[in-house]
Order: C-alpha cells, then structure tokens, then sequence
C-alpha cells in the first residue's frame, strides 16, 4: 500500500508538472501568436510610431531625391554650356583656317595671273580657276561662321542623305587630307626643335 501511495503521488506530481507545463506552452503560444500576428499590436502607440517613422523616412528620400535631382539637372546645364562654348570656338577656329586657304588659293591665283606669253595664257587661265576656287572656299567658311552647331549637323545629315557616295568619299579624302596635313606638321615641328 505504501508502494500504492508513492506511485499515486508520483503520478500526481507528474500530471501537475504537465498541466503547469501546458499551461505555460499554452501562455507562450498564445504571446507568440500575439506578437506574429499581423495587424497586431499589443500597444495601439506602437502602429501609430511606426507610421510616423515610415512617412518621416518617405518625406526624407523625396526631398534628398528631389536636391539630387537638381543637382544633376544643374550639372547637365553646365557641362551643355561649356561643350558648346568649346564647339563654338573649335568652329570659328575652322572658319578661320578654311579662310586662310582661300587666301592661300587666291595668292596663287593671283602669282599665276601676271606674266606675257603663251604660257602665261595658261597661267591666267589657271589664276582665274584659282581666284574662283579661293571664293568659294570663302563662300564655305563664312557659311561656316554664320552657322550654328546644330544647323550644322543637320545640314551634313541631310547632305549624307542625299548624296552618299559624295558624302563617304570627300569623307575619305577629308581623312587623307587631315592625316597628310597631321603628319607634315608634326615633322615640320620636329624640324624645328633640332
């Protein structure tokens, strides 16, 4: 009987240690699900703090995204201005040289023009080539001058258009021409450091 009793105790202190222990797992359970559960709160402040937060943190990207962009839309206007103002120069510096070709063409012209003979028929024959070269080469350059960057462009598109064969072949010997030109500069340069 003795062995009755302390098996009964036993199992009573068991079911008391499992209901303590349920009743536990059944409290933890039910604050995990308090907590997990969306939409909520075990304190009606914390959804208003955190909307408060999110609204503070939207209001502070849509200002620095607004300074960042006129920061950049600053920064396009200038390096815009300063690229132009380089085309600008870079323009009139052509302007200039196709000019002095054409005096260049017109002085020629002019040294062929004067003398007597037959031979000096030719000459004037090839001096009024000449002085007619050197006017349209100056007809070219103020065309040049008095245009702007964009008028350029676009009449060189609609050039290209029109006359492609044209357009790739004085591409052509435009580049033949500027290398020659390049390289007798450079060994004239070269020259004159020695």
């Amino acid at each position: 009987m003795a062995e009755n009793k302390q098996n009964s105790e036993t199992r009573n202190t068991a079911d008391n240690d499992k209901s303590t222990t349920g009743g536990a797992a059944a409290s933890t359970k039910q604050a995990k699900e308090e907590t997990s559960a969306p939409g909520r709160m075990t304190n009606p402040t914390d959804s208003s703090v955190g909307k408060n937060a999110a609204n503070t943190a939207n209001d502070t990207f849509d200002k620095v995204k607004e300074s960042a962009g006129t920061v950049a839309n600053q920064a396009l206007g200038q390096a815009k201005d300063k690229a132009g103002s380089i085309l600008s120069e870079q323009k009139t510096n052509l302007a200039s040289g196709i000019s002095s070709v054409a005096d260049s063409i017109r002085q020629v012209g002019d040294n062929l023009g004067g003398g007597s003979g037959d031979s000096n028929q030719i000459a004037a024959l090839a001096g009024k080539y000449g002085d007619t070269l050197a006017g349209q080469v100056e007809k070219f350059s103020s065309y040049i001058e008095d245009k702007e960057i964009k008028e350029l462009v676009r009449d060189v598109e609609k050039f290209a258009r029109q006359n492609p064969l044209l357009f790739v072949g004085g591409a052509f010997a435009l580049g033949i021409f500027a290398a020659r030109f390049l390289k007798s500069s450079s060994q004239s340069q070269t020259s004159r450091r020695r």
